[in-house]
């Protein structure tokens, strides 16, 4: 895994913050598109021997990064919304693509991030972050 960790933080280095480059006008915010997603990340994957992909299974969005030489993987399950509506699904599917993509390889915008405060209508962050009372105070062992 040390191989695969350490393309990876290189990787994150390179990429930096990554600008918003779409707009939603009904909720007034910018965001992150799947297309500057892969501008941003793409040849600096590739330069550093690891391979995105995204499959979709069952209910599932599963996000697999892997070193190439190594065959090491760091894999990301999303749930999907539940839908019949084709539509629907295929706006889920790209959001959880987005969203994954951005969490696996801490992506950090060019500006603050308020998009959830913007939908949530707060204009202002919460007081007290949530903390998970039943979250472990150290890792023990390797999570892989």
């Amino acid at each position: 895994m040390k191989e695969l960790y350490k393309a990876l933080n290189k990787v994150k280095k390179e990429i930096g913050k990554v600008q918003k480059d779409g707009n939603n006008p009904f909720f007034k915010c910018d965001y992150l598109t799947l297309n500057g997603i892969w501008e941003a990340i793409g040849n600096k994957l590739e330069d550093n021997g690891l391979c995105l992909t995204q499959t979709v299974k069952g209910e599932e969005l599963i996000t697999t990064i892997t070193h190439i030489e190594s065959e090491k993987q760091i894999v990301s399950f999303v749930p999907l919304i539940a839908t019949v509506d084709m539509q629907k699904l295929g706006s889920a599917i790209t959001y959880a693509r987005r969203y994954s993509i951005i969490v696996m390889l801490d992506i950090i915008d060019g500006e603050n991030d308020d998009d959830g405060e913007k939908t949530m209508g707060r204009t202002k962050p919460m007081n007290k972050p949530y903390t998970n009372p039943n979250a472990p105070t150290e890792i023990t062992e390797e999570p892989f």
